[in-house]
């Protein structure tokens, strides 16, 4: 759900387009991103959407979803690691919800219309079931 992929604001411009309409500003995005990296340099694991295609061959899940809001700072970077993700692992294993008019917390809200088609949550309820089958 919404995973860092990257913070890379020079690259990827939802960092900057969605700031005013994302729950998460991109200065505290990168602020966690530094704490979490705790001094360690970029590499694949920490930064997943600067991995190559072919890092991602040979992966061992058989099915995957990530989901993103289409208004949140981290589109962009998620949609690239997507894109890559696919050409490297295959393009069966990997359902990408990007939720319609959403942010970063969409998902974990309650509202009344959080099940409509095109949302986030009712592409992870459409998932669940299609995997538990």
């Amino acid at each position: 759900m919404a995973p860092m992929t990257s913070c890379d604001d020079s690259k990827f411009k939802s960092l900057t387009n969605s700031a005013t309409r994302d729950s998460v500003h991109p200065t505290f995005a990168k602020r966690w991103l530094e704490a979490w990296k705790g001094g360690a340099k970029d590499d694949e694991y920490i930064v997943p959407a600067s991995a190559p295609a072919s890092w991602w061959s040979g992966t061992k899940v058989s099915s995957m979803l990530v989901t993103v809001g289409e208004d949140e700072i981290l589109h962009d970077p998620v949609i690239s690691f997507v894109e890559t993700f696919k050409r490297g692992a295959g393009v069966d294993i990997l359902t990408l919800v990007a939720g319609k008019k959403e942010c970063h917390v969409a998902p974990l809200r309650h509202d009344s219309d959080s099940l409509r088609e095109g949302s986030q949550e009712a592409g992870i309820k459409t998932w669940m079931t299609e995997i538990l089958k």
